[in-house]
């Protein structure tokens, strides 16, 4: 008889410290007899930071009061993988679909002096220097196959020496997507009244793209009809650029 009070009783002390424990609070590391009044576990180091989880949403959370938080090596998302943003006050959230980060795919220049006379025609920038290359850019055609549908950001610059005098609009630089130009800037009028010279113009035009499509960065003086235009000019290598970002 004594023996099966004793078994109860033990039976009960342990199904009552077992519910206790289930509600406590636990503190691992240093400081143990201090705990925050929201906290389920806390393990603290001994500089002083801290791991919590909190009593009423389980969230876990890294407080540091020393070197702050760390992440290192981490890997864009590919595909259908999904990523993690850290937000400005340091939550991390699953990234949405529809949140980019633009993204620079390929810059490059020419490098030498290249012959663009031609009246009224279009004639291709020689971008093959490359600073930057995704692999969509092929110095041997120099132009860009996009490789995913998104929103881009085209940029360019164009330097170039002039030897004709003229006052009329005369060289206008254009982005080519797959066969239809898209005007970025021109330069006349004043850029020849003194001629010859040097010039610079530059533009961008932002535009929706899909896989496959194929760019370039082009130049024409002036239209095909027109005769007053200068018919002789170089594109330099100096300030010459294409830039290709990716916004979304």
């Amino acid at each position: 008889m004594k023996k099966h009070i004793y078994f109860l009783t033990s039976l009960i002390a342990l199904l009552w410290l077992g519910g206790t424990l289930a509600h406590a609070q636990v503190k691992i590391g240093a400081n143990p007899g201090i705990i925050g009044s929201s906290s389920n576990l806390e393990v603290e180091a001994n500089n002083g930071n801290k791991t919590v989880v909190d009593k009423a949403t389980g969230a876990v959370s890294i407080t540091a009061t020393a070197d702050p938080l760390k992440l290192v090596g981490l890997q864009p998302a590919t595909g259908s993988e999904t990523a993690l943003l850290i937000d400005g006050n340091g939550v991390v959230k699953k990234q949405g679909t529809t949140i980019s980060i633009p993204t620079v795919r390929a810059s490059g220049g020419t490098s030498a002096n290249f012959d663009a006379t031609s009246l009224g025609s279009l004639r291709k920038t020689p971008i093959n220097t490359m600073s930057l290359n995704d692999g969509g850019f092929s110095t041997n055609t120099n132009s860009y196959t996009i490789a995913t549908n998104g929103i881009y950001m085209i940029s360019g610059v164009i330097s170039f020496n002039y030897t004709t005098q003229n006052n009329t609009v005369a060289i206008t630089a254009y982005v080519v997507v797959n066969n239809t130009s898209i005007k970025i800037n021109d330069v006349g009028g004043a850029s020849y009244a003194n001629g010859p010279g040097k010039a610079v113009m530059s533009g961008s035009v932002t535009i929706p793209l899909n896989a496959g499509d194929i760019l370039y960065l082009a130049t024409q003086s002036c239209g095909p009809n027109s005769t007053a235009c200068p018919q002789t000019y170089t594109i330099t290598p100096d300030l010459t650029n294409l830039t290709i970002t990716k916004m979304l």
